[in-house]
């Protein structure tokens, strides 16, 4: 997986998340996507290209890190340490 990859499996798992949040509030949590679903996602992404910065990637999904991010999901030379995981969307380019 490439760097554009790991930001549109990112984006649509904030877009999901946000809109549960929009439509059914507090109510919606068994249908958001859990810190333990996304860090599954995460351990597979790591397997799937030794640059994938996971602690970017997880800010990235919670709101933390966005476009003004460079390197969302994938950093030169190396992996990012392991982190909870949030929600919100907004659109990378």
């Amino acid at each position: 997986m490439t760097k554009k990859h790991f930001i549109e499996l990112a984006d649509a798992i904030r877009e999901h998340n946000s809109h549960i949040d929009q439509v059914f509030g507090v109510h919606g949590d068994r249908m958001r996507f859990s810190a333990e679903s996304i860090d599954v996602i995460a351990n597979f992404c790591a397997s799937q290209n030794s640059r994938f910065n996971r602690e970017r990637w997880l800010d990235y999904i919670a709101g933390e890190c966005g476009p003004a991010c460079e390197s969302v999901g994938v950093v030169p030379g190396g992996a990012g340490g392991a982190r909870g995981a949030r929600s919100t969307r907004t659109r990378h380019a």
